[in-house]
Parts: structure tokens; sequence; C-alpha cells
């Protein structure tokens, strides 16, 4: 038996597919809430603070709600986790760039199944604004607060948000 895993272990990569569940081209406005996660009250507030945080910085931020993270039909025999986590990571910075598209900012998708929060800066180059590890605390401040409260997870998202918007601003003078 361990010689037989030895050799699955030796062997090639796993191939992953491409990621093809091409999100639809119409994602408009800066809280989309495909599954009814958020109520309506704290999609009207935080569109309205995030349209005047994009009026005064120049930055976006784009909230995304989905029921399944990615067609797990696409990661069907993929046990390597970090290979899971590059094809989830490239799933999302495409959601990223069909809903922010010349735009700069931040991405943030919660979904249901599994229940997790991915953050992608976009533009690439928004990654040297807001670095990874940035993105990563928000992400686990975000996610508990998602099971508890979707409305304070909303809420949440765009005062740190804001937060790291005062920073760029700090950093740009």
């Amino acid at each position: 038996m361990s010689v037989v895993l030895c050799i699955f272990l030796a062997g090639p990569p796993p191939v992953l597919p491409t990621p093809t569940s091409r999100p639809p081209v119409s994602l408009e406005g800066p809280v989309i809430d495909q599954v009814g996660l958020f109520s309506p009250g704290a999609v009207e507030r935080a569109s309205k603070r995030i349209a005047e945080l994009r009026q005064d910085h120049g930055w976006d931020l784009v909230v995304e709600t989905l029921e399944e993270q990615v067609d797990s039909r696409h990661l069907s025999g993929v046990f390597n986790t970090f290979e899971r986590q590059r094809f989830i990571d490239r799933w999302a910075r495409e959601r990223a760039d069909a809903a922010l598209g010349r735009k700069k900012g931040l991405f943030v998708l919660f979904s249901r199944q599994p229940e997790d929060v991915r953050i992608v800066a976009w533009p690439d180059e928004a990654d040297v604004v807001f670095p990874g590890y940035m993105r990563e605390r928000m992400r686990t401040d975000l996610k508990p607060q998602m099971r508890q409260n979707p409305d304070g997870a909303l809420d949440l998202a765009v005062a740190q948000w804001e937060g790291l918007l005062g920073r760029v601003k700090v950093r740009s003078n």
C-alpha cells in the first residue's frame, strides 16, 4: 500500500481544467446578491456608501454572492489542496474581471457552498496597493461574520474597504 501511495504522490501533478463557468457579462452594481444573502436595506446602505467612496477615492468595491463557488465537477479527481486553491483563485479572478472590467478595486465574493469568502484585487496592479496580507485579514474577519450575521458581513466589508482606502490616501500624499 505505501509503495502505491508513493508512486501516486511522485507522479505528475493533476492537470486542472481551465475555469469554464464564465459569469454573465451583465454583472452590475456594487452589490450583486444573487442568493438573497443580504437584506434589501443592507444592500441599499452598502451601495450608497460604496458610491460615495468611489467618488472620493477613485477605487471600486464589488460584492457578489453565489450559492456555489465552483461547479464541483471541475474539481473531481483533484486531491491536491494547492491545485484546488489555484483553480478557485483563477475562477475568482475571472469573476472579478467580469464585475470590475476596466475599473480598479476589490472584488469580494461570498459563497454558500462551500461557505467561503474570496477577495481579489483588480487589476493585477492593485495587488501592490492592496497586498495579499491585507485581503487575507479582511477575509478572516468576514468569513465568521457571514455565517452569524450576513448584513453585518456586508457592513464590515464596506467599513474595512473604507479603512483600506484611507491607507491608500495617506500613502499617495
